[in-house]
């Protein structure tokens, strides 16, 4: 007899618990610590891809970004190939002022119809906030009108954000001219569904898987090794 069949021939079953322990322990790494980063599309945040034909320190543009923006979970990389240039990959989940000024415009819009003079309170906040009390335009006493310039501030506020980004690393690497800017944005909420999404696909998947595999073993046993 084979001694490799008579190794594991007889004790197949009590083997199972080494796929067993292994789906485990990788769970754990998964989903408790330290956990799979998830990508911006799934979390919500900002991507930004920006190219040069000089090479960009991203230490130096991480302290950049640092002290000039409220950023939460920054992370900046650099790149560089032949065919691709030079560049920097920045993420981040999101400036607190534009996040904060972006729940106060949601609130804004919630509340025309319930409750006017709430929306306009709201709508206030988001000029106050974005422009500064002494600079803050007149804004209007009709409550669609004071959310319309409140979503317009908003939007105004988040282009000069992007351009100031731009500037102060074209100011510091000395990048007069060739500087590529890309932007991706996803909001939290979207992320969020796109996240629960994958997850009942990935279920749905999981459980078809199962059925074929039984479908053709037709024993429990090893339909259970193929799956774990």
């Amino acid at each position: 007899m084979n001694p490799l069949e008579n190794f594991y021939g007889k004790n197949y079953k009590a083997y199972l618990a080494i796929p067993i322990l292994i789906l485990v322990i990788t769970a754990y790494l998964a989903f408790v610590y330290p956990g799979v980063p998830k990508g911006i599309d799934l979390s919500g945040g900002t991507l930004i891809l920006i190219r040069s034909e000089k090479v960009l320190d991203a230490k130096q543009t991480e302290e950049i970004l640092l002290s000039n923006f409220d950023l939460t979970d920054l992370s900046v990389v650099s790149t560089s190939s032949p065919l691709g240039g030079n560049g920097l990959t920045i993420r981040f989940a999101r400036n607190e002022l534009i996040a904060s000024a972006e729940a106060e415009l949601s609130l804004a819009k919630a509340t025309i119809e319930t409750s006017p003079s709430e929306s306009l309170q709201h709508s206030a906040n988001v000029i106050e906030m974005l422009s500064g009390q002494a600079n803050a335009p007149a804004l209007s006493t009709e409550v669609e009108k004071a959310a319309e310039q409140a979503s317009e501030m908003v939007v105004d506020f988040k282009e000069k954000f992007n351009n100031r980004i731009q500037e102060l690393i074209a100011e510091k690497f000395g990048i007069e001219t060739g500087l590529a800017f890309q932007k991706k944005e996803v909001s939290p909420t979207l992320g969020s569904a796109f996240y629960r999404t994958a997850f009942n696909v990935g279920i749905a998947a999981i459980f078809l898987v199962i059925l074929v595999i039984y479908f053709f073993f037709r024993k429990i046993v090893p339909s259970a090794a193929v799956i774990i």
